[in-house]
C-alpha cells in the first residue's frame, strides 16, 4: 500500500487511522517469532520509509519491539546451537 500510494499515505492525520491498529496486530500477536508476521512487519516498514517524519510518534515503540524480536531470535538461536553442540558431545 505504502509503495503504491507514495507520500499520500502521510497527509494530515491519517497515520493515526492505520498505524495504531498495525501496531496493535503485531503486539498482540501470541508467538513473537511466527512468520505469520513478516508481511505485517514489511507494511510497517514500507509505511515508515514512505511516511518518514510522520511515523514520530510510533518509532520508539516499534523501535523497542525490533529490538526485542531480534533479542529473542537470537536468545533461540543460541540455545539451538549450544543443544545441537551438546548432542554431538554425546556421540
Amino acid at each position: 500500500m505504502a509503495d503504491y500510494l507514495g507520500q499520500h499515505i502521510g497527509i494530515g492525520d491519517l497515520p493515526t487511522i492505520y498505524v495504531p491498529p498495525l501496531i496493535h496486530m503485531w503486539e498482540s500477536h501470541k508467538d513473537p517469532l511466527s512468520r505469520q508476521l513478516l508481511p505485517l512487519m514489511e507494511s510497517i516498514a514500507s509505511i515508515v520509509a514512505t511516511v518518514g517524519p510522520q511515523f514520530q510518534p510510533w518509532a520508539l515503540r516499534v523501535f523497542d519491539k525490533c529490538v526485542s524480536t531480534i533479542e529473542n531470535c537470537t536468545l533461540v538461536l543460541a540455545t539451538a546451537v549450544s543443544a545441537y553442540d551438546e548432542l554431538r558431545a554425546e556421540d
